[in-house]
């Protein structure tokens, strides 16, 4: 099996992380990977936010679960917003969010795609949220994930092969 393969299958969703901030090193392989995403017609509408910011991350963690901690303790959060005004911004999220999580795998750290803060973002705090998460104007959220080195660990998630036909 080749070097993606083995990425592909062994990547988890991990939900504990050594608190350690990244280097440099693996912030800059993770923002190769982010810009290396392709994207619908190449019209690029996404950006990214990258932040180790304990206060930052805490601040929309509370107010979408008060008593834990939606990035698990992961030391570097990337939120990925969209321009509103492109159509299929979501699909081209999903690829990049997806590509990190690869990219992350490759260097021997762990992920989490994080979906649940939305809410966040779409209620009354979300325009203060998409300044303090450097939004540019005209942008909403579209998926983040949370990547550190791993403190916790879980079997890959079930294959069910049923789910594929061929035809």
């Amino acid at each position: 099996m080749n070097e993606t393969m083995q990425n592909i299958e062994k990547r988890i969703s991990v939900r504990g992380y050594d608190p350690a901030p990244l280097g440099e090193a693996e912030l800059s392989v993770l923002r190769q990977a982010a810009l290396a995403a392709p994207s619908g017609r190449n019209l690029q509408p996404l950006h990214f936010t990258f932040t180790q910011d304990a206060a930052l991350k805490k601040r929309l963690s509370d107010l979408v679960d008060p008593a834990g901690d939606v990035f698990y303790g992961a030391p570097l959060v990337i939120m990925i917003s969209g321009d509103r005004n492109a159509k299929w911004s979501h699909i081209d999220a999903g690829i990049a969010v997806q590509t990190i999580a690869l990219a992350a795998e490759s260097i021997g750290l762990g992920s989490v795609i994080i979906g649940c803060v939305d809410a966040a973002f779409i209620g009354p705090h979300g325009e203060r949220l998409a300044k303090e998460w450097h939004f540019p104007a005209g942008y909403r959220y579209e998926i983040g994930i949370a990547v550190g080195r791993p403190a916790a660990t879980k079997e890959p998630h079930d294959r069910r092969p049923e789910n594929i036909e061929v035809i």
